[in-house]
């Protein structure tokens, strides 16, 4: 079954990119003709400008690359309305005023018309129908979170029979302090994947950077960005079972409020170390919030087996994927081995959605920086409905961890 990538701000399409390059060609994600499945949406040229000058194995189309020119300054508000004319020749978008009615639908911009008939254009060539449409996005920037919320309720609006799951993988900044607004961008970003999105993975800046740490004397941003680009890979190709969305979804999001995987990298002793002693190893480190839905490819098929048995004791929610692979990546040597950890627990959850809502509905209270919203047509109202939105999915959660709901 096959699968497109729907790539959104310069996070979005810089990582997507990366992994477009690196996945190995597969009807899965190729077209007949080598190029990948994959759409590219910014507010800006110059990443996208960057990626399509560096691409040598000619794997994308230039016509599935919608951009502007001005960004969206980190207001969500902005990225999810818009606020554009039509274009010049060029095709890059021009700002006007907004527009934006009372209903909290807001009217159809150009960049969102152009995406969706890009997006329309590539599952037509995979034959009218794709089973998973992946958007790789930021969660608190302008573009990959106000546009990408925007774009990912208007495809699965539009392209109800042309696609089964919507998937987001998103990258949260560093403890919500990259700028004043992240928390609020966050929040009202997640409050709309609960609702359109079928699972949500998650990667997390600080927690990437606290655990390269450990190996390293300084991080960068390519680092964080070849670690999540590291991650997918092994997500979608390296699989036991083969990259499938209702694989994914089914294991990782068997709740409306349980929809979160948190995805992490890490590793473990290669040599010497059986695959079933190493998970076994992660299991007793994580008691019950740790499983497995999706392993990949070990020394041994009857290893990996033997692996996959004990983690499908785990009972979901708290399954995660523990993906094992010999591939190498920075830092490691051949008798070290990666595991990507999913982890779709209540536990993780909450340690990160409890301070985010508080940062979120202290701004709330107080009205701090709401006027950089309302302007582009996004309300007090709207933020108090993102964030009872996630105090519903913390209440549910913490019910869950009491024993008072089923998975």
């Amino acid at each position: 079954m096959s699968v497109v990538f729907v790539l959104v701000g310069q996070c979005g399409v810089q990582i997507g990119a990366q992994i477009c390059n690196n996945l190995e060609r597969n009807e899965r994600t190729h077209h007949t003709d080598g190029c990948v499945r994959c759409v590219g949406v910014d507010t800006e040229p110059k990443v996208i400008e960057g990626v399509l000058k560096q691409d040598r194995k000619r794997l994308f189309r230039r016509q599935s690359f919608v951009w502007e020119e001005e960004g969206r300054g980190n207001n969500w508000a902005f990225g999810y309305t818009g606020a554009c004319k039509q274009s010049p020749p060029k095709g890059n978008q021009i700002r006007k005023k907004p527009a934006f009615t009372t209903k909290w639908t807001p009217l159809i911009v150009p960049i969102v018309e152009r995406a969706l008939t890009a997006l329309q254009e590539e599952i037509k060539r995979a034959g009218g129908y794709v089973e998973t449409v992946m958007f790789i996005h930021s969660l608190a920037g302008g573009t990959g979170s106000g546009l990408g919320s925007r774009l990912i309720g208007e495809a699965k609006k539009q392209f109800k029979e042309e696609a089964s799951y919507y998937i987001s993988v998103v990258v949260a900044p560093h403890s919500f302090g990259d700028t004043a607004v992240s928390s609020i961008n966050a929040a009202l970003t997640l409050s709309h994947l609960y609702r359109h999105s079928s699972l949500i993975l998650l990667f997390s800046n600080q927690d990437i950077s606290t655990s390269l740490a450990k190996t390293r004397k300084t991080v960068s941003l390519k680092d964080i960005n070849d670690s999540i680009t590291t991650s997918m890979l092994l997500l979608l190709q390296r699989g036991y079972v083969p990259f499938i969305g209702s694989s994914l979804v089914g294991e990782n999001a068997p709740h409306e409020y349980h929809k979160v995987a948190f995805v992490s990298l890490f590793e473990t002793s290669y040599e010497c170390d059986p695959w079933g002693t190493a998970v076994r190893a992660v299991v007793k480190k994580h008691k019950k919030t740790v499983g497995a839905s999706l392993v990949a490819s070990s020394p041994s098929k009857v290893e990996t087996e033997q692996g996959y048995e004990i983690l499908q004791k785990v009972p979901p929610p708290c399954r995660s994927a523990v993906v094992q692979s010999p591939l190498l990546y920075p830092a490691t040597d051949k008798h070290r081995r990666l595991i990507v950890r999913a982890l779709t627990c209540p536990h993780t959850l909450l340690s990160f959605l409890i301070p985010l809502s508080n940062q979120a509905f202290a701004k709330y209270l107080s009205g701090a920086y709401l006027h950089w919203y309302s302007k582009y047509g996004v309300t007090k109202d709207h933020l108090g409905d993102a964030l009872a939105t996630l105090r519903d999915v913390v209440k549910v959660n913490v019910e869950y961890l009491n024993g008072g709901v089923e998975g």
